[in-house]
């Protein structure tokens, strides 16, 4: 590890969002809202905040225009909604886009930014599939493929480019599995098998089979109408990961948060970069860190 992440350089003020609508999930709070928050100060016009609770959602709502009433913004009026999504629901994700289709709702750009990292063995509920590998890699694959059709109808009914950017992680490199030769018939089985679980790993371990989706599915994809790509915002310092952390884990946590980690603007800033367009045509399929794209 070098000893502090690439400074992120501010955004270019002549980012203009005016018209576009965002969907963000996750967008309550850390990253996901920071991401929110950039941009409203970019000039967006409607963002749908998903998040898992619809009250959560409404306070961070609140907060998001009273922070734009307090500047002067000189695009249209802003608009803001919540919709419910629970990650570790395979039904609530496809209730979250009928509601899209049914409402005809435009999306300009989609940021799947919800996510876990836990250190103890739990299961989703509905699934029976252990909670990270569900909420990081099935739930938000099958999510980026129902957006398809939504933002490939956005390109063509308005004929600009939209963008399905997935937040992961450069810690993909650390994973195990980047050097593992499998039948991908076998991962959900190895991913489900408890006496395999090592909570270390199972963040960067599915970080790196949402990449590897997201890589493969932009073969399939028209970069000319949607740009898919993974944003990796880097070390950041929010309280993402900390629920099940054991107590001998925090301390060392804080000081490596304190000596190295970005903040939450910073690392929100890539996400922006990324999922507005700026980091270019080369993005698409790839990993976006550090403003730059990582071929």
């Amino acid at each position: 590890m070098p000893l502090r992440q690439k400074p992120v350089p501010a955004l270019p003020p002549s980012l203009d969002l005016t018209g576009k609508t965002a969907l963000v999930t996750g967008a309550n709070r850390g990253l996901g809202f920071t991401t929110c928050q950039q941009y409203i100060e970019h000039g967006i016009s409607k963002l749908i905040l998903a998040v898992r609770s619809k009250e959560s959602g409404e306070t961070a709502r609140l907060t998001l225009i009273q922070e734009a009433a307090s500047r002067t913004r000189t695009s249209q009026p802003l608009e803001i909604v919540v919709r419910e999504l629970d990650m570790e629901s395979m039904n609530s994700v496809v209730a979250l886009v009928d509601g899209l289709v049914a409402e005809n709702v435009q999306v300009h750009m989609a940021v799947l930014n919800a996510g876990i990292r836990r250190f103890k063995w739990t299961i989703a509920a509905e699934t029976g599939n252990e909670s990270v590998f569900q909420v990081n890699y099935l739930s938000t694959a099958m999510l980026a493929l129902l957006l398809l059709p939504i933002l490939t109808r956005t390109s063509e009914a308005t004929g600009t480019r939209t963008f399905l950017t997935v937040v992961g992680s450069e810690l993909q490199a650390s994973s195990p599995w980047n050097k593992k030769t499998i039948a991908p018939s076998s991962v959900l089985g190895a991913f489900n098998d408890e006496a395999s679980f090592a909570g270390f790993t199972r963040y960067p371990d599915t970080k790196y089979l949402i990449f590897q989706f997201v890589h493969r599915l932009a073969r399939e994809v028209d970069r000319a109408k949607v740009n898919v790509l993974v944003v990796g915002p880097g070390m950041v310092s929010t309280g993402f990961g900390k629920e099940d952390m054991a107590l001998w884990m925090l301390g060392p946590a804080k000081l490596l948060q304190i000596a190295y980690a970005r903040t939450p603007a910073q690392g929100a800033r890539v996400i922006t970069y990324a999922s507005s367009g700026l980091a270019g045509d080369a993005a698409h399929g790839e990993l976006v860190a550090n403003m730059a794209v990582d071929q």
